[in-house]
């Protein structure tokens, strides 16, 4: 950041010696000398005396030697923090983590990286492994159905997806297989969301069409799908960190089936390229994140 004539005139402030600032700067002697001239000229004032086979500065020399003793090392900070904010991680999640556990109170992102930059998006496991093997994305969080084999998985939180229902919907309280459910209204997080994966698998399974349901609604927003299920308008599956606060509130209620096997034990991933395997700050992030949720 420094013009690098200061840089030299520095060095020859404090070496007093052309030989020893060109080793220092590793230049040659009459390119310190050219570069001093050069800056002499620019300032308009004389900054170096050379008698008697002796180099001292001038009144002017002293004073420009001082203020750049004082300003280069907040200029060199600032170059470092410059630097650090180009390093930037590309982190993706799912919504449920974007929304749910990476901005709890006792997670900080913070604290990761020093300061380098993360820049966070939120989408679906769908979109969020296509940026990922196009290289907009240096780590994805996801859950749901992926060809593991293609990446770096390293299981990240067990969740479970729960069925739920507003407390006043008795006939889905009462109801104790997939089967039961299949005259309500089943709002579904959208197509290319873990969710929606998720539960595909396991009405193909249980031998259930959507159309068997009274309707079905896609819907890309947890919050706006937890108001419709509140209001009685239908049931949904959500994952237990996103309706936690509601179970506990009893505004929402889980619907007690018996056939919750395939959704007790859901894991998000942290996703990586194989090639990242080894790269620093990839690695501290994701010690970071892990640690984070023990």
């Amino acid at each position: 950041m420094l013009d690098y004539r200061l840089k030299t005139f520095l060095s020859l402030a404090e070496t007093l010696s052309y030989t020893k600032t060109a080793q220092k700067c590793n230049l040659s002697q009459p390119a310190v000398t050219q570069q001093i001239k050069s800056l002499q000229n620019d300032l308009s004032t004389e900054l170096v005396n050379y008698h008697n086979r002796q180099l001292t500065l001038t009144n002017s020399g002293e004073y420009l030697a001082l203020e750049l003793q004082k300003i280069v090392p907040k200029l060199n900070d600032i170059q470092h923090h410059l630097s650090k904010m180009e390093e930037k991680i590309q982190l993706g999640c799912g919504k449920t983590i974007g929304e749910f556990v990476l901005f709890r109170k006792d997670f900080s992102l913070k604290e990761v990286l020093d300061d380098a930059r993360i820049e966070l998006s939120v989408d679906t496991t769908y979109y969020l492994l296509k940026k990922l093997d196009e290289h907009e994305l240096d780590i994805a969080i996801v859950a749901g159905i992926f060809d593991h084999s293609k990446y770096i998985a390293i299981p990240y939180i067990q969740e479970k997806l729960i069925p739920i229902c507003s407390p006043d919907n008795k006939s889905a309280l009462q109801a104790i297989t997939l089967s039961d459910l299949r005259q309500q209204s089943l709002f579904l997080r959208e197509q290319g969301s873990g969710v929606f994966d998720i539960m595909m698998n396991l009405f193909k399974q249980k031998n259930i069409s959507l159309e068997q349901f009274k309707n079905m609604n896609e819907i890309a927003n947890i919050n706006v799908i937890k108001n419709l299920v509140m209001q009685n308008k239908g049931i949904s599956f959500l994952f237990e960190t996103s309706i936690l606060e509601n179970l506990e509130a009893q505004t929402l209620c889980e619907i007690p089936l018996i056939e919750k096997e395939a959704i007790e034990d859901i894991y998000f991933y942290i996703v990586i390229r194989k090639e990242n395997k080894n790269t620093p700050k990839i690695k501290k992030l994701i010690e970071h994140l892990i640690h984070s949720t023990n």
